[in-house]
């Protein structure tokens, strides 16, 4: 009986394979996943050279892998399947307590984290401006307690700290751990993804404001909008979890309205919008806040003073823009990751009053393109 039973076991298991690669061959391949939110391997192209170098075989896996019929369905129950059987975690996502997804912090590499240091340290050096560092911990760090029992994260505060001891002779760290942690009852943090929230944005920006010597605006003068209560982000996507209720998106418009141009200069596209609303209808919604990624832009405002202001930043200080436009007539914002141009001249010819530098600090410590703001 049990040599029938794995016979059966086996004929299925063959079964769903040679179906699935006949659907493969009929079906068209899709060119990216909303799920995993990135690109798919598509179908190699047969050369020499690349069957010689191991390349042809290398993406013939991948694109077997990544385009074989209903991938995010056996994703979703290979994961669903191992937290039934009690696993805590999947690609370094915890499963918390009360829904959250928590990625594992691990000790950063004292290389990157000391260069990007120096460079950030060369940058308050090379500049007469004020310049001020901001770096935002992952949900983790302020949530540890939703963490499964006996996991384990390096403790994000101790990388803060150091950072601190080394940059606070030449620069002003701006230390927004604490503002979070005395706010986490609120809803500072997205459960599936590794952003803040607006909420959270603004704590960041209050802290901010007041370090720079600037009132922040209250809470209460804003009008909060819910835009989308159905948010899977990049935690969901790594963690393949199956799960009914999203994450919802907030978008704060003070209700003492300015009038703002946002330039996309890597675009050649103006709007008078911050928020891009038809990015709520895409995978990553998070995008509705400055259209995402981009080089650079600037946003000028009619506020009533000529204050300059240059973000340098990673997709974290999105959330956080909006609030600062109450408060300076332009905004500068460089994404080092896709600008190659010398920061240093751009700061001249602009003349810049304020430099913000914030980053996420899993981000901070692992991209080495921070270092072209030394430049």
């Amino acid at each position: 009986m049990n040599i029938n039973r794995n016979k059966l076991t086996i004929t299925i298991f063959c079964s769903i394979i040679y179906i699935g690669l006949i659907f493969n061959l009929v079906l068209p391949s899709r060119s990216f996943s909303p799920f995993e939110n990135r690109m798919l391997q598509q179908m190699p192209s047969i050369t020499w050279k690349a069957l010689v170098s191991g390349q042809l075989r290398n993406e013939t896996e991948n694109y077997v892998a990544d385009q074989f019929v209903a991938r995010d369905f056996w994703i979703g129950l290979k994961s669903n399947i191992e937290i039934w059987i009690g696993k805590k975690e999947n690609n370094q996502i915890y499963f918390g307590k009360d829904g959250f997804l928590l990625e594992k912090f691990e000790k950063p590499s004292e290389e990157i984290i000391n260069n990007n240091i120096n460079s950030i340290i060369q940058l308050a050096k090379s500049s007469p401006k004020n310049v001020f560092l901001m770096l935002v911990p992952n949900s983790v760090a302020i949530y540890n307690d939703r963490l499964p029992d006996y996991a384990t994260t390096y403790p994000q505060q101790n990388v803060l700290d150091y950072i601190e001891d080394k940059t606070k002779d030449n620069l002003n760290f701006v230390n927004v751990y604490n503002s979070l942690l005395e706010n986490k009852s609120d809803y500072i943090f997205f459960q599936t993804d590794h952003h803040w929230t607006a909420r959270g944005a603004y704590y960041g920006y209050k802290r901010f404001l007041e370090m720079e010597g600037t009132k922040p605006i209250s809470i209460d003068d804003f009008n909060i909008e819910t835009v989308s209560d159905s948010f899977y982000g990049t935690y969901y996507s790594k963690a393949r979890q199956n799960r009914k209720i999203g994450d919802r998106i907030e978008i704060f418009r003070p209700k003492n309205h300015f009038n703002i141009v946002v330039d996309y200069k890597d675009e050649g596209r103006k709007t008078d919008s911050l928020y891009e609303l038809n990015r709520l209808k895409e995978k990553d919604k998070y995008t509705v806040f400055l259209d995402g990624n981009h080089a650079l832009l600037t946003i000028t405002t009619d506020v009533d003073n000529d204050n300059e202001l240059l973000v340098i930043k990673d997709s974290f200080a999105h959330a956080m823009l909006p609030f600062l436009t109450n408060h300076y007539k332009t905004i500068h914002v460089i994404d080092p990751r896709y600008y190659n141009l010398s920061i240093n001249e751009y700061i001249t010819e602009n003349n810049i009053d304020t430099i913000l530098v914030l980053y996420n600090l899993s981000n901070f410590t692992t991209d080495t393109t921070i270092s072209k703001v030394k430049r």
